[in-house]
């Protein structure tokens, strides 16, 4: 369990963010109840939407906080949510 709970702070757009590890197994479990009906990839919507819920933890998002933001922002904090999880160091 040396993942779960580890925190990583990234910087995008100048705004700070906090991450945790919801644990290896949980990462995993985000991901395949993400996954479209009969297809092998995720809905990108769902899996956001778990990320903000589970692994953003400051500042707390959700789509209203990435209209304002926009999509560039989005998609590069969600890169390095998905970074995180999978224990890549950049």
């Amino acid at each position: 369990m040396a993942n779960f709970g580890k925190q990583k702070e990234v910087t995008v757009g100048g705004v700070k963010y906090i991450l945790q590890h919801p644990g290896v197994k949980r990462s995993y479990e985000l991901t395949d109840e993400a996954m479209k009906p009969n297809q092998q990839v995720p809905s990108m919507t769902k899996l956001f939407e778990a990320y903000m819920k589970e692994v953003i933890v400051e500042p707390k998002t959700d789509w209203d906080y990435w209209d304002e933001k926009g999509p560039s922002d989005l998609n590069k904090v969600m890169q390095e949510v998905d970074s995180f999880l999978r224990g890549e160091e950049n």
